[in-house]
């Protein structure tokens, strides 16, 4: 009995979160939306067009970057071309 009543108490805080969280994204909820954006491939043409209007992409405090904050970058700006730079 108790039991029941602690997971359904853990459910129902879990749904609470979810939904304060769609209504109210974080910083990295916004980035995680955005990357999911760009590596989708229906959506090429977003992304060139994205790239044609930026000719150079700055990341500054690089070493502050992090590994979902990195994907994002890498996947409009592929390390191989010309127009991305990093400043630490």
């Amino acid at each position: 009995h108790f039991l029941d009543e602690y997971l359904q108490m853990i459910s129902e805080c879990k749904d609470r979160v979810q939904e304060a969280t769609l209504n109210h994204p974080s910083f990295n909820d916004l980035l995680k939306r955005a990357h999911d954006v760009v590596t989708d491939s229906s959506r090429a043409a977003l992304i060139e067009d994205i790239r044609s209007r930026f000719k150079l992409a700055i990341v500054d405090e690089a070493q502050d970057t992090d590994k979902l904050q990195w994907a994002f970058f890498d996947a409009l700006f592929p390390r191989d071309q010309d127009d991305r730079a990093l400043i630490a």
